[in-house]
């Protein structure tokens, strides 16, 4: 059927030309000692060898012999519109298993084939033994399940090309230099190790590997791998792209025009060994997507990426720092064995795998999780967002970080104006110097480790619900919590470890709405491990409510080692309203008293006056009674 094609084809485009057909009958006498050489007449039917413009025709295809058949042209300098060669039927010798196929060999030519260039299942070498002028020029070279060797110092240039042939391989080797003008696809293997250069300017497919320890060019609009491929230098005229889920390493560097770009797709990796235009710079030159990777050594400075991205971006040594400026990409990742710093930047995970390693947040940046084996500084006047469960071996704050989530850190250490703002729990050692420590955890208890504060710093709780796993201490400072209940059966702060608390100033919210305090109404304001030897020192004078005036209350410390907060009653009347009462009393006391003295007196002065009228009276009877008797 495809020799039917052949016809058919050579009708409609060389309707001038002759059609010369290799002699099949001397195939026997084609051994890779003796090989059929072309130029000769007898190895072509009706011994007419092709001349200009000819129509070259070799069928092996109906043949499957026990043997490889081999052709050779030497010096063939000759300008044919087309040459097919369809190789023997695939066989291997059953003594020595070696595959047995049609070998053509092309030295020393200067070859052009106006038309098509097709071979298959055969074996192609074209070789050039010195500098010349000699050059292969191929309109359409199409390669079908053929081993090709191109070496010396060829010059090969086609305008279009298609190489197939699944296990097949094309080797380009020497100082060949090929080129294709137009359209290019390679489904079969490309080993290129020339010094000289592998060019494409058009469309280019590689489906199957292509590895290059040269110099190539992609001067085409599009560039696509689908298959697993190296490069050493590449020169890139437009654009790229790298789909299926493979990897495309370029050892040496990579030269992009303006109009350039690098696009990875479908969970492909591109490795950069080295840099980009000669420069450690990334510019909106590579595109991430669909969960894809970017190789890249340390040192570079990446300063924009362009439209949202969706991958990661992996940094494979730890010898120089690598910067992110200005980048918001919600959706990248970064995985580092080396130094990280960002400025003004947006990612999704940060993941530092060194533990001498550091991230550098030079001004405010957000990660949505943070994994980072080494330490992280946070600057003076900047700030980290950390959306999702993050971890740091150890964190410098000297500027704001705030953890929306989980946070586990061996220890963080608070300098002068840093702060750390906590919705969830804080599994790290926590040491602040004159520094800011915020809790707000509105759904749980908020955890610590340990905490030590000193000096100015200060400690707040919008919830009044903090575990600290191990010690506390708080000499000096300020301690602030809020939405304070009465009566909870949960202390304000609890402490499993040592406690330490000076003389700190601690102001207490009550809850909105909360009705004024009653007598003995309590606030367990720390509970602590009553075996160890702790060192409280907290009084009634350190602590002051904000939303309450005039209230009393004693600091009583119980035998299960809560500290409590116990309220009493006062009087509601005033000092003044105290003495008129009592004055009042006195004086109601004392006219009573008197009152009574009076009417005792009275009353006995009544008795004596009686008796002493009763005695007059009979006096005077007696009297009379003695003058009548007289």
């Amino acid at each position: 059927m495809k020799y039917y094609l052949f016809f058919i084809f050579l009708i409609i485009n060389n309707i001038n030309s002759f059609v010369i057909t290799f002699n099949n009958s001397v195939i026997s006498e084609c051994t890779s000692i003796t090989p059929c050489d072309l130029s000769k007449r007898n190895v072509w039917e009706n011994n007419e060898a092709p001349i200009d413009g000819d129509d070259v025709l070799i069928d092996l295809s109906s043949y499957s012999v026990k043997y490889s058949i081999y052709l050779v042209a030497n010096r063939l300098d000759i300008e044919l519109s087309s040459f097919t060669l369809y190789g023997q039927q695939q066989a291997t010798d059953s003594d020595t298993l070696e595959e047995l196929l049609t070998y053509l060999t092309i030295n020393n030519s200067n070859l052009t084939i106006i038309n098509q260039f097709n071979i298959q299942n055969s074996v192609l070498n074209i070789n050039e033994k010195k500098v010349n002028n000699n050059k292969i020029s191929i309109n359409n070279l199409i390669s079908n399940q053929t081993y090709t060797t191109l070496g010396g110092f060829l010059n090969i240039e086609c305008n279009t090309t298609q190489f197939e042939g699944g296990s097949t391989f094309t080797e380009i080797i020497g100082d060949t230099n090929f080129t294709v003008n137009s359209d290019a696809s390679f489904d079969s293997v490309i080993l290129h190790s020339s010094s000289g250069f592998f060019t494409t300017m058009g469309t280019t497919y590689f489906t199957k590997e292509f590895f290059s320890s040269s110099i190539v060019h992609f001067g085409g609009n599009q560039t696509i791998f689908s298959s697993l491929s190296t490069i050493n230098t590449m020169f890139l005229g437009g654009q790229m792209s790298i789909t299926s889920g493979v990897r495309v390493t370029v050892n040496n560097y990579i030269q992009l025009n303006s109009r350039s770009s690098i696009a990875i797709l479908q969970k492909s990796q591109l490795y950069l060994t080295n840099s980009i235009n000669n420069k450690l710079i990334l510019n909106e030159e590579i595109v991430l997507l669909d969960n894809s990777f970017l190789y890249i050594q340390s040192g570079f400075i990446i300063s924009k990426m362009g439209a949202q991205m969706n991958g990661t971006i992996i940094i494979g040594d730890a010898n120089d720092q690598t910067a992110f400026s200005n980048i918001e990409q919600p959706f990248v990742n970064i995985l580092s064995q080396g130094n990280v710093t960002l400025f003004s930047s947006t990612f999704n995970h940060v993941n530092i795998i060194s533990n001498n390693a550091w991230l550098n947040i030079e001004s405010s940046s957000f990660i949505n999780s943070l994994s980072n084996q080494g330490v992280t500084n946070i600057y003076s006047g900047v700030s980290l967002t950390l959306s999702g469960s993050s971890s740091s071996s150890t964190v410098n704050l000297a500027g704001t970080l705030t953890a929306q989530s989980y946070l586990n850190a061996h220890a963080i250490y608070i300098n002068n104006n840093g702060a750390l703002y906590s919705n969830d729990k804080v599994d790290a050692t926590i040491y602040s110097t004159s520094g800011d420590i915020y809790f707000n955890s509105p759904n749980s208890t908020s955890f610590a480790k340990s905490i030590s504060i000193q000096e100015s710093g200060t400690l707040t709780l919008n919830k009044p619900s903090l575990y600290i796993q191990n010690n506390f201490a708080m000499d000096t400072g300020s301690l602030q919590i809020s939405s304070v209940q009465l009566n909870s059966f949960s202390a304000l702060i609890q402490i499993d470890g040592y406690a330490n608390i000076g003389s700190i100033s601690f102001v207490i919210s009550l809850n909105n709405g909360q009705i004024k305090p009653r007598n003995h109404d309590t606030i367990i304001l720390f509970s602590t491990n009553h075996t160890l030897n702790n060192l409280i020192n907290i009084n009634e004078t350190n602590i002051k409510f904000s939303n309450l005036q005039d209230v009393k209350f004693n600091i009583i410390k119980d035998s299960t080692g809560n500290i409590n907060l116990v309220f009493y009653e006062s009087s509601s009347f005033s000092t003044w309203k105290i003495i008129v009462i009592v004055l009042v009393g006195c004086a109601v006391i004392i006219l009573s008293i008197i009152s009574a003295i009076y009417f005792i007196k009275k009353r006995k002065n009544s008795s004596i006056g009686e008796e002493g009228i009763q005695f007059n009276t009979k006096d005077k009877y007696n009297r009379y009674n003695t003058f009548g008797d007289q």
